[in-house]
């Protein structure tokens, strides 16, 4: 998909579509962090990891993201 390819909203559907990864797009009620970061305009996509998730979950998010990025 590659940078500038899509908003936030995007990036988060092909990331649920495609690869079964729920994540949140948005500014997250964080609109001070977003102007410190430069992503005010665009927000960012929220992944939500907890205790219970797995190594090989967070690798499959870490390849999903790499492969969204190309």
């Amino acid at each position: 998909m590659g940078p500038g390819a899509g908003g936030v909203s995007q990036v988060s559907d092909v990331l649920a579509e495609q690869f079964s990864i729920a994540t949140r797009p948005g500014a997250h009620c964080a609109p001070r962090l977003h102007r410190a970061l430069g992503t005010m305009a665009q927000g960012a996509v929220r992944f939500s990891f907890g205790w219970f998730n797995t190594e090989e979950e967070t690798q499959a998010a870490i390849a999903a993201v790499r492969s969204v990025a190309e």
